[in-house]
């Protein structure tokens, strides 16, 4: 379904999908993980 989108967003910030972890969740949604510096440290929301 949102196939169409995932490319367009791939080809349209081609550098975010090169450096951050990208997961497609249920229903379609994407879900991407920027790392931090400090492996330690608490996720930010």
């Amino acid at each position: 379904m949102f196939a169409a989108f995932h490319t367009f967003l791939e080809q349209s910030f081609p550098r975010v999908h090169a450096q951050l972890k990208r997961e497609e969740l249920p229903g379609g949604s994407l879900l991407f993980t920027w790392p931090g510096t400090d492996p330690s440290a608490p996720p930010c929301y």
